[in-house]
């Protein structure tokens, strides 16, 4: 494999169409000057901000040979570097590769969260209660606790009220950051975390746990999917393959399901 840069056309002439959705963090991970972004020009990119980050590993078929070594040999070294490594990969085809990687590293693999890459080309018809509104200074509150409820739901774990405040001070006039109002009450949140030419990654969805059942993200996100879609940009997201209540909201939405991916880890035997 060679080394690439952010702009090399690879990027565009590999990813098959299907596949840009599912891997559109790719496209943000190109971004980046110092990331490590490999290819072999004809099945394979792999992308990685830096050694502690998740590494990506597009594939568009099950990789043999000399491929097959250099992949083993590559997550090898970046597990050694950092023994908590995650790879987002599809099982597919990136599965067997992974397993012999952990093998050969005395490792155990093992597959984590399940996610599914949605992207909405037409939002539905629903009932809408509420209106969105870009964050202000009196909104500081509500934002750090919905962040804090976000990470919670999906970590497990409790954000620091000082990183979760530092969340709530940057969002202040962020036109990407969106709150959903209703009743006179901020209900939920959600966040344009990307965009390119083509897409938007909508990230950061969470409602607040007195309000969830009553359509509060289903009318938040699909606002916003609203406003892209006239702007000529697909919106897409991604969203854990477990969680039936998130998966249903998005669907009613009007998003349809892109392909999966999921997160492995490996673990010492």
């Amino acid at each position: 494999m060679r080394r690439l840069s952010g702009d090399d056309e690879v990027f565009d002439r590999l990813i098959r169409e299907e596949d840009a959705i599912p891997f559109n963090l790719l496209y943000l991970i190109r971004e980046d000057q110092n990331a490590l972004l490999l290819t072999d020009d004809v099945d394979c990119i792999v992308a990685q901000t830096n050694e502690k980050t998740p590494l990506w590993l597009y594939l568009a078929q099950k990789p043999e040979g000399m491929l097959r070594r250099e992949l083993v040999e590559l997550i090898g070294e970046r597990l050694r570097c950092c023994p908590t490594l995650k790879v987002n990969a599809q099982e597919c085809f990136a599965g067997e590769v992974l397993r012999e990687a952990a093998c050969v590293s005395g490792e155990a693999l093992v597959a984590g969260m399940p996610v599914t890459a949605y992207a909405c080309y037409r939002v539905s018809d629903m009932t809408v209660s509420g209106r969105a509104v870009t964050p202000q200074k009196e909104h500081c509150g509500i934002a750090a606790r919905l962040q804090q409820q976000m990470v919670l739901d999906i970590e497990g774990i409790r954000m620091p009220d000082a990183d979760a405040a530092e969340f709530a001070r940057n969002a202040i006039g962020n036109r990407s950051v969106f709150l959903w109002e209703a009743g006179g009450e901020i209900t939920a949140m959600a966040v344009i975390a990307h965009r390119t030419a083509q897409y938007a990654r909508i990230n950061t969805v969470v409602t607040a746990p007195e309000h969830r059942g009553k359509g509060c993200a289903r009318m938040l996100v699909g606002h916003i999917s609203r406003e892209l879609l006239a702007q000529g940009v697909t919106p897409m997201l991604y969203a854990d393959a477990r969680n039936p209540a998130s998966n249903r909201a998005y669907r009613n939405a009007g998003f349809v399901p892109c392909g999966e991916i999921t997160e492995f880890s490996f673990r010492s035997e």
